[in-house]
């Protein structure tokens, strides 16, 4: 997503770079941030995540728009987000493999 016209969310990576994403989305994968907006009134929801850079943020977010090639040889960063935020999902399918 490049326009934020229509992003709910605007992810701050490590470095400054902004991830734009839909709230619904990342609700329906996350407690964490389902919880976040909930107490967020202001649109877009902005948040900072300091502990990862733009490539795991995007690859997490192209993960729950479907893109299963997105976490190609990021596998460990990946797991450690899912696990910060809880998707469930994304942990899951390191344990397929």
């Amino acid at each position: 997503m490049s326009d934020k016209t229509y992003a709910g969310v605007v992810l701050f990576s490590s470095t400054g770079k902004e991830i734009l994403t839909h709230r619904c989305l990342l609700a329906r994968f996350s407690k964490v941030f389902k919880k976040l907006f909930d107490e967020t009134a202001d649109l877009p929801v902005q948040h900072k995540i300091n502990e990862f850079d733009t490539e795991i943020i995007t690859a997490a977010v192209e993960f729950c728009y479907g893109k299963l090639g997105a976490i190609k040889d990021k596998e460990i960063k990946l797991f450690e987000f899912a696990e910060k935020y809880f998707i469930q999902e994304l942990k899951t399918l390191f344990f397929i493999k």
